[in-house]
């Protein structure tokens, strides 16, 4: 149960964070750096198998098991880079998976023999198209997706046979469209547009035109959840006049919406249905931890039974089930537990099916707790707390900010986050205006922020938190990924809050050229969301206004020593910001370590890299910070970071403005 405290509170938030325990053991980097031995179990159809996300020799690969987890036999495995994803068709016949290449983000649809060795096939052999998932029918060999390979911004809609490959094209997107939503009987029923205004609009097919059925302005927080099986309305989520985002149904013939269940979700915005048994069972909220609802009497039997074996401070997900709901399969984890996957079987209850990270001892872990604060202007804001074992008031502490930003933290585990507590780091995760989930106000208050109010709330929680005496002021780090990198470098040229370092994972040094440089499938989103909340450069007095928010031109403030991490293939944040971050900052001898991946994306896949950041993370924090490092690093790990360290000294390319 989270409890409150206020921006200029003195309550010692020892009584909000728990006891301090003995301190722990040092666990080994390698430890926290592997990749899970199970991220993922998806059962069959027919429930009689199990294709599971097993890391095989440092790449997370594809493994079949029977229907209780037995009798695995490595189906396939990428030597290159590891796969995110796999899921049964509909028949059950075949496995898909979606995988990009080297973090380019151009994902392939590829499908997988569960009955040969053969290696998988290709479905959308298309140089620099991307295809994406529109739904998976029920009891057939096929799946719906969306490729640009006509036009990169607008992709059509196309049915691919996965025995034969076939690619049968459903809809030509009349370039307008960004979306297509599909029913369990494989035909598109709807499309979404985003408007010049950034509205959201949704349409059906009406004869050889279309009708537009629903308008969501740009004040509108809407999403299509997909299609009911049964009715064939859109099921959406929307805060329409209110202040929380609820689930509601869109009759297609009608335009009417009706709740689709009494919101479920308390002071949260609903997260996402579960289909099943060719119904809707239930849903998904991220309160202070991940929770489920059903709608169901045989589902909500088994999230009681689950919720039951794991405790009510767990976060708890649905993770796929049989067609005839005989097996569930959950996963739960929290701060301090590494993460289980539970399978019930109707008749015999819940038992576990596999362990996440059989190698680290929760004994040895630490929670995270939940705390509301207030910014300087009094809005709420929900901040995640993971102190150390053992830690006394005033230690040295790291922020740890979230990507997106239209995204959350939520208090699950965390590997970074019990790195840095195992060395000693108290590590406080806000979620600061913009950030989603936590209604309309926290979310529209980020709206033009970007450098501002965002980053004022991050600096209201690091005073609050010094002036409680729970963390030491002077021994403050910033460390981000994405927006979160973005928004480490620009609280370091701030200089509102003295922070001791930080650390950027990819973050936007130019808020213009970062705009200018997204895919072109990314282009129609803009008017909904960048232009909305950063800006549109095109404007001559918003690209000015989005300069004085641009780290890049506020480099020559950065006077604390900084590790940056960029990956070569990031197609959002292109090496070139980070390069002019890092030249600024040399030109001036301010340190800065750069750690460049040449077959890592916006976000880093393969267990090698993830060696070098940690250690990079570990050593450069004990050099500022003055916390705990590891001394007997394996050759191999050190090598994987002298190996990202060469690549970014000889790949830098410094121009004369940043000199």
């Amino acid at each position: 149960m989270a409890r409150t405290i206020t921006q200029l509170g003195t309550l010692a938030l020892a009584l909000c964070l728990g006891p301090a325990n003995a301190v722990a053991p040092l666990i080994p980097v390698e430890d926290f750096s592997r990749g899970p031995a199970v991220a993922g179990a998806h059962l069959s159809p027919q429930g009689d198998r199990i294709a599971m996300l097993q890391t095989v020799d440092g790449r997370s690969a594809i493994v079949l098991t029977d229907g209780l987890g037995k009798n695995a036999r490595l189906r396939y495995r990428d030597p290159e880079r590891s796969i995110g994803n796999v899921t049964w068709s509909g028949s059950g016949r075949w496995l898909y998976f979606f995988q990009d290449k080297g973090g380019d983000e151009g994902f392939h649809l590829f499908a997988l023999d569960p009955l040969t060795g053969d290696p998988p096939k290709d479905m959308t052999p298309f140089k620099g198209v991307t295809a994406e998932l529109i739904r998976s029918p029920a009891a057939s060999d096929a799946v719906l997706v969306s490729l640009n390979q006509r036009n990169p911004s607008y992709p059509d809609a196309y049915r691919v046979d996965l025995a034969s490959g076939k690619l049968t094209e459903l809809v030509r997107n009349p370039d307008r469209f960004v979306d297509f939503f599909a029913g369990n009987d494989g035909r598109i029923a709807a499309a979404s547009a985003i408007e010049s205004d950034g509205a959201l609009t949704l349409h059906r097919p009406a004869g050889s035109e279309w009708e537009e059925i629903y308008r969501a302005p740009p004040t509108e927080r809407m999403k299509v959840l997909t299609v009911d099986p049964q009715t064939g309305r859109l099921i959406i989520r929307t805060n329409r006049g209110r202040e929380k985002e609820e689930f509601s149904s869109l009759d297609l013939d009608t335009q009417a919406t009706l709740p689709l269940v009494a919101h479920p979700c308390g002071r949260f915005d609903a997260e996402d249905v579960v289909i099943g048994a060719g119904t809707i069972l239930g849903g998904s909220c991220f309160e202070e931890a991940a929770t489920l609802w059903s709608q169901d009497g045989i589902f909500g039997n088994a999230i009681d039974q689950a919720r039951e074996s794991v405790g009510n401070d767990a976060g708890l997900w649905w993770e796929s089930a049989s067609r005839d709901l005989s097996s569930i399969v959950f996963f739960t984890n929290k701060g301090d537990d590494p993460g289980r996957f539970l399978i019930w079987r109707q008749g015999q209850g819940i038992e576990e099916l596999a362990t996440a990270r059989p190698w680290l001892n929760p004994k040895y872990l630490t929670p995270t707790r939940a705390i509301w604060m207030e910014a300087r202007d009094g809005l709420p804001l929900l901040v995640y707390v993971t102190r150390p074992a053992g830690a006394g008031k005033a230690g040295p502490a790291v922020i740890a900010i979230h990507g997106g930003p239209w995204a959350r933290d939520f208090g699950g585990f965390e590997s970074e986050t019990q790195l840095l507590a195992n060395r000693g780091y108290t590590v406080v995760q806000v979620n600061f205006r913009g950030s989603t989930g936590l209604g309309k106000k926290t979310f529209d208050a980020g709206v033009g922020q970007f450098g501002r109010k965002m980053s004022d709330d991050i600096d209201d929680v690091a005073s609050a938190l010094g002036k409680a005496g729970e963390i030491d002021p002077k021994r403050i780090c910033l460390l981000g990924g994405s927006y979160g990198g973005y928004a480490t470098l620009m609280g370091l040229a701030r200089g509102t809050v003295v922070y001791r370092c930080g650390i950027n994972y990819a973050g936007p040094a130019d808020l213009a050229t970062l705009i200018g440089a997204f895919p072109q499938s990314w282009k129609p989103y803009l008017p909904r969301s960048w232009y909305r909340f950063v800006g549109d450069p095109s404007d001559p007095d918003q690209k000015r206004n989005m300069d004085e928010r641009s780290p890049i031109n506020l480099a020559h403030r950065i006077s604390a020593p900084l590790l940056i991490f960029q990956g070569l293939n990031d197609p959002r944040v292109r090496k070139e910001q980070s390069d002019t971050i890092v030249c600024s900052m040399r030109s001036r001898g301010v340190e800065v370590d750069y750690l460049l991946a040449t077959n890592e994306g916006h976000s880093f896949a393969n267990e090698e890299t993830r060696l070098a950041v940690n250690l990079s993370m570990e050593e450069f924090l004990a050099r500022h910070l003055g916390g705990r490092a590891q001394t007997d690093v394996k050759p191999g790990t050190r090598a994987a970071r002298e190996h990202l360290l060469a690549n970014g000294r000889s790949q830098l390319l410094c121009s004369q403005d940043s000199n």
